[in-house]
């Protein structure tokens, strides 16, 4: 068996691979441009097991490797633990590359789950809702902050500002210029921001009702589609689980 380290970065990766004596076989710079390679490489050294480090879109290099045969094993390291590990005071690609490519050989990685493409997805909606939950909420505290530097601002008593009576009320509001093109700027935010997150809701909620695991907890008081998407993607599989400290 021979080991690979991968150090991934946006538009390439650096290379390292070295056989159970610790000799290192080869380093090579494979820019992503030219997937093809990652396989060319490998075949000349297989059977092989390969590690990198959970990155941002590592999803990327995963889907390349997971394709190649020569490729044995995928570990995806968890970043922190693996600089505690070994910690370096010089730091280039090269030398991550080698100190993955180690780490596997001496089975000291500390490894990251990989969840399949299906469940990577259905995370990615979820995510993308909390991204827009938090704009929207950006939004509502800059229409709060416009409101309350107002003198003798009338409005409507409603119990939720962003409900239905409460929008209505907003758009009635007269303002001085430039303020009245600000608020209207924001409203037009504000129900942009609201039909995406309906939109993502209605997915959320249909994936949910084909996944058992979110069924059995969506049973839970407190708990609906939303959180219970949640909570059933980031487990992904109680079985993985082998005792209450993992």
């Amino acid at each position: 068996m021979n080991y690979i380290g991968i150090d991934y970065h946006k538009r390439y990766s650096v290379v390292c691979i070295v056989d159970e004596n610790d000799q290192i076989f080869a380093e090579e710079r494979i820019e992503h441009a030219f997937p093809e390679r990652f396989a060319a490489l490998f075949a000349e050294h297989a059977p092989c097991a390969l590690a990198f480090e959970a990155t941002m879109n590592w999803s990327w290099l995963y889907e390349v490797v997971e394709r190649i045969p020569a490729v044995e094993r995928i570990v995806m390291a968890n970043p922190l633990y693996v600089r505690l590990i070994a910690a370096a005071q010089i730091k280039t690609d090269k030398i991550d590359a080698r100190k993955l490519a180690r780490l596997l050989r001496a089975n000291l990685l500390p490894a990251s789950h990989i969840p399949d493409r299906a469940t990577r997805l259905r995370k990615e909606v979820l995510r993308q809702r909390t991204f827009w939950v938090r704009e929207r909420t950006k939004v509502r505290n800059r229409i709060h902050r416009l409101l309350g530097r107002q003198h003798d601002l009338a409005m409507p008593q409603v119990s939720d500002l962003f409900g239905r009576k409460g929008i209505a009320a907003l758009k009635k509001v007269v303002l001085e210029s430039p303020e009245d093109l600000l608020l209207r700027q924001l409203l037009e935010m504000h129900s942009f921001l609201e039909s995406q997150i309906a939109e993502l809701n209605k997915k959320i909620a249909l994936e949910g009702k084909n996944d058992p695991a979110t069924k059995l907890l969506e049973t839970i008081p407190g708990l609906g589609p939303i959180l219970g998407n949640t909570i059933a993607t980031e487990i992904d599989g109680i079985e993985r689980f082998h005792g209450a400290s993992e």
